[in-house]
């Protein structure tokens, strides 16, 4: 079998895990990875401390893509930066006539995805979005009872998230918590939620109505310590009077809570050159909503009824 060449863009904590370490490790027979991009020169020694197999992977600043494209010729590849810059990425990929692989969202906003549509009618390459979350096995039995027909015609959808307290308000110390970042957590979250039931209900979306409000987090969270911005976790002196913070900094052994992503400020190593993912909940910059609901009425007839909160404990 011939292998496939892929180049990372974005050496992010979900592109070493989920992308380059199996690339090496599980799919090595398949799959070769030729190159590295990222803005932060730091995190290609997170890299490859984290997956000692990519010790010889060529590195490229993020300056430096049409030169890692010129020297590592790659049949694909991988957006899995911030993802504002995905449609960047994208369409400089598509110019190259290659097939590009996304994480989700594919990108934060309307304009965006037109531009990515355009350049893909002119390319030789394709783009795939990626989304992780079909394959959790409780979500693709629930396909398959679907497609089955086994509880039946579909006709109305009600899911609801909650998220806990720790892994909601991880959102709103990094930088998802810009909606120029992220497009808010409707798209870079909730994109996940949509895309199930677009696919368990094999439908596509006709009408939309929603709101969204910023209640937990934010200076006027009601259980900011204080109005006050340029905090971080790490050092901060009210830390034991933020009872996000307090719920977790118990001796109890019988509370306890998993982030499913990186948290650098948590550990003694430094994972990035200036950037600090312990930036305070209750900064006044913070954009994005925290509680949002949506009713979504798709062209088979079935509906949704839909509500995330990134605050429940």
């Amino acid at each position: 079998m011939q292998k496939k060449r892929y180049a990372v863009c974005g050496v992010s904590s979900r592109a070493i895990y989920m992308y380059i370490g199996p690339m090496l490790r599980q799919f090595k027979h398949c799959a070769e990875l030729v190159g590295i991009l990222d803005i932060d020169p730091l995190r290609f020694q997170v890299c490859k401390d984290q997956v000692p197999e990519a010790k010889d992977v060529p590195e490229y600043l993020a300056a430096d893509f049409d030169k890692m494209m010129a020297e590592t010729k790659p049949d694909a590849i991988l957006v899995v930066c911030m993802d504002r810059f995905h449609v960047d990425y994208i369409v400089r990929g598509l110019g190259y006539d290659v097939d590009v692989i996304t994480e989700k969202p594919m990108t934060t906003n309307t304009a965006d995805a037109l531009k990515v549509m355009e350049a893909e009618k002119k390319s030789k390459g394709n783009v795939i979005c990626t989304f992780n979350y079909r394959y959790n096995p409780v979500h693709s039995k629930i396909r398959e009872m679907i497609v089955e027909g086994t509880i039946g015609k579909v006709t109305h959808v009600d899911l609801n998230w909650y998220i806990d307290i720790k892994h909601g308000s991880s959102y709103f110390h990094r930088w998802n918590r810009m909606r120029e970042n992220s497009g808010s957590l409707s798209i870079h979250k909730a994109s996940h939620h949509f895309d199930l039931v677009n696919w368990w209900v094999d439908g596509v979306p006709e009408y939309v109505h929603a709101f969204g409000a910023l209640n937990h987090y934010g200076p006027n969270g009601i259980f900011n310590p204080s109005k006050k911005d340029g905090r971080h976790c790490n050092e901060c002196e009210e830390k034991m009077q933020c009872p996000y913070k307090a719920r977790w900094s118990t001796r109890s052994s019988s509370i306890f809570a998993k982030d499913d992503h990186i948290n650098a400020f948590e550990g003694p190593k430094k994972l990035f050159t200036t950037y600090r993912p312990d930036m305070c909940m209750f900064d006044s910059e913070i954009n994005i909503h925290d509680t949002f609901i949506a009713n979504i009425k798709y062209r088979n007839g079935v509906l949704l009824n839909y509500s995330a909160n990134f605050s429940t404990p």
